[in-house]
């Protein structure tokens, strides 16, 4: 099968060019997550798949074979017009990164990159440098070290599974802790502190005082639930008690222990919420995590070909005649 290099010099749709596409897969005109096509892609010459000339229409029949947008060619032949470009190429180069990508998530080529480290230090620490029996005691400390930087690579990992994992229930616990709040100050508040009191010859000598901090009391219940957020779901926004302008002149002990207990469920709402946003942080990629765990194979790999290759000097020292 003969290969060509299709390189796309526009990508968008327009009525004579067709879309990108990568071994007769359609790719939207735009690419997604804001990344950025390639500017190349390999495909058979002559081969049956399609290229759909209209992304609009994607369940219609405007599809026209590859073989006859891309008619063959030799490779010093103009290509003609149109925004594709023909090349006869025999191979695909591969970048840096796919190649750093293939061998960190491919058990495959780590076990072939191992072998191959494995016979590098054989020709290094025994063929050229002939280590003594010193020098492969000192070997302990690097395959140790390195091996120990791959290993610390994974706890990223572990905390953004743990996060991710205590996430849900984060969130479960402030939506809790935020209904109970607006049951308090909307839905069942304590109607209590709106009472109005009878004076009879049975009443205190403060009776006006107390009647005077229960309308203030009631005041600022019906004011308060103005801070609270209009939806129990997340995101959820701080909230502080004082900001509900609770009048400082109420003394009364009744009172108090009535507010005391809803100020005490605007604290547990901030501290379930604190809660919440540390989670949040953990389960996202610190800068440069990204590169360590993606080293954390290779270091192993360096780590445990170098613990080979240490066994194989020592079982040679050992084998000498003294």
């Amino acid at each position: 099968m003969v290969w060509l290099l299709v390189r796309v010099n526009d990508w968008r749709h327009d009525a004579l060019s067709c879309p990108p596409f990568k071994c007769g897969c359609w790719l939207p005109p735009q690419p997604p997550f804001g990344l950025t096509w390639r500017s190349s892609y390999l495909v058979p010459l002559g081969s049956a798949l399609v290229c759909e000339s209209n992304p609009s229409r994607r369940g219609g029949s405007n599809h026209t074979p590859l073989s006859n947008l891309f008619p063959r060619r030799l490779p010093h032949e103009s290509p003609g017009a149109g925004s594709h470009k023909v090349l006869a190429k025999p191979h695909c180069s591969m970048s840096d990164e796919s190649i750093l990508l293939i061998l960190c998530t491919s058990f495959g080529w780590l076990l072939l990159l191992l072998l191959g480290l494995t016979g590098l230090f054989h020709l290094i620490c025994i063929g050229l440098l002939k280590f003594d029996k010193i020098a492969w005691k000192k070997v302990d400390y690097v395959w140790i070290g390195v091996g120990a930087l791959g290993l610390i690579s994974t706890t990223a990992d572990n905390r953004v599974l743990l996060a991710t994992n205590s996430l849900d229930l984060a969130t479960q616990r402030t939506t809790f802790a935020l209904q109970y709040l607006r049951q308090s100050l909307v839905t069942d508040p304590p109607r209590y502190l709106c009472t109005k009191f009878v004076r009879s010859e049975f009443s205190p000598a403060n009776f006006d005082g107390i009647q005077k901090q229960f309308d203030s009391a009631c005041a600022w219940l019906k004011t308060a639930p103005k801070v609270l957020p209009d939806s129990d779901n997340p995101p959820f926004k701080p909230l502080n008690f004082a900001d509900t302008n609770f009048p400082a002149s109420v003394t009364d002990k009744t009172i108090l222990d009535i507010v005391g207990g809803i100020c005490m469920w605007f604290d547990e709402y901030e501290n379930r919420r604190k809660a919440l946003e540390k989670l949040q942080a953990q389960t996202k990629r610190r800068e440069g995590e990204f590169i360590y765990r993606i080293m954390g194979p290779l270091l192993i790999c360096i780590a445990i070909a170098l613990r080979l290759t240490k066994v194989t000097g020592e079982i040679r020292l050992d084998r000498k005649p003294r």
